[in-house]
Parts: C-alpha cells; sequence; structure tokens
C-alpha cells in the first residue's frame, strides 16, 4: 500500500547534489537538508536575494582593496547560509562547523551547487517528481 500523505512534515530530508569537480566529471553527494515551511522557503530566498543585490555589488563603499575581501566577505555570508540549510553530508570528511567553512573556502562553485540542489528538490516536489 502507498504512504499516505501527511501535513506534518520530517524535519530533514536527503538530496543528491552533483558537486563540481574542476577538470572532472561532477560527484554525486547525498546531503541532509533541513526541510522549510513556505515562510523559512521565502525568508532563505529573500536573504540570498538581499545579500547579492544590496551588499555585495556595493562593495566598493565598504573600502574594500582586494578581491581576497570581497571572497572573504561572500565566504562569512556562505558558512552560515549553507548551515541554516545542510544538517548532515556524505563526504569523506565529518560534518561539522570546520569541514563546512573548509568546503566553502575550497571553491566558489561548492555553496553555488548545494543551494541551487537544495532549491531543486524543492521544485521537484511541486512537480510531482
Amino acid at each position: 500500500m502507498a504512504k499516505k500523505f501527511s501535513i506534518k512534515r520530517d524535519p530533514t530530508f536527503k538530496a543528491t547534489v552533483n558537486l563540481p569537480s574542476p577538470g572532472q566529471e561532477p560527484v554525486p553527494v547525498e546531503f541532509t537538508f533541513k526541510w522549510m515551511d513556505r515562510k523559512e522557503l521565502t525568508k532563505f530566498n529573500d536573504d540570498r536575494y538581499q545579500f547579492f543585490v544590496n551588499k555585495v555589488p556595493g562593495y566598493a563603499k565598504e573600502e574594500w582593496v582586494t578581491g581576497i575581501d570581497v571572497a572573504q566577505f561572500v565566504i562569512d555570508y556562505e558558512v552560515p547560509q549553507l548551515k541554516a540549510i545542510v544538517v548532515g553530508w556524505d563526504i569523506e570528511e565529518e560534518f561539522n562547523d570546520e569541514n563546512l567553512r573548509a568546503l566553502v573556502e575550497a571553491g566558489s562553485e561548492y555553496p553555488a551547487a548545494i543551494v541551487n540542489g537544495y532549491l531543486a528538490a524543492y521544485d521537484r516536489a511541486r512537480e510531482g517528481n
């Protein structure tokens, strides 16, 4: 018998994200994500939009002098952003704050792929898989 639908959601769900690997094929990695209701997901998206529209383009106003300063600013945004949605992963290194920061610092393509994979899981749910 098919599982009945329930309004109550599990607090987490799993989805596979293809992490880019320069010079190689993307590597599929399973992430355990925090489930968000409609309002939480909207706030998550609004916060992302506000950051990129209002903060990053105006970096010159902050008197940053190097690209490193900008990169650090974005890293410091992306670590808590990912921590808000990721609760586990199938990566060789343990999921913890230190390794999450190391992943974000390893390349700008990783946070983008993870957030896009997270949001795509909601899109697939809307489409009914």
